[in-house]
């Protein structure tokens, strides 16, 4: 549900609440053809209501269809999101791996340390909490 109200809010944003009414204005010039124009407003789907554009969209999104990108040489979004996400997917695991041995090393000296004031160290950075406080306050 919550990732429905997201698309719903970021289609509402983006193409109907957008101070550009007209996106063929941000991408030509403004001496391009008005015909052109036309077309490319029919292409993208601009001259149809909201709701069906809303539709579209929805679609889609769900079938990983995202169009061309508007570089010289167009090619599929699809393709230029996955070279991306496999980098940010490489990062993300090389951080889940230091971050947990830094916190298996932590805990291992925290535990070693019990009856002295260095285990409350480790764990102040996690909860930053006050000391004392409970849920219950």
């Amino acid at each position: 549900m919550a990732l429905y109200v997201a698309l719903t809010i970021n289609f509402l944003l983006f193409r109907v609440f957008s101070p550009v009414q007209d996106p063929t204005m941000l991408i030509m010039a403004p001496d391009f053809p008005e015909e052109e124009k036309q077309r490319l407003r029919v292409m993208w789907g601009l001259d149809r209501p909201y709701l069906e554009q809303y539709g579209v969209y929805l679609y889609n999104l769900l079938t990983w269809q995202y169009g061309l990108t508007f570089d010289t040489q167009p090619k599929p979004v699809a393709g230029e999101l996955g070279w991306r996400l496999t980098n940010s997917l490489s990062l993300l695991a090389t951080a889940m791996v230091f971050y947990t041995i830094i916190g298996i090393a932590l805990g291992v000296f925290a535990a070693s340390k019990r009856s002295s004031v260095i285990p409350d160290f480790p764990a102040m950075f996690p909860m930053r909490t006050k000391r004392g406080s409970t849920a219950q306050e």
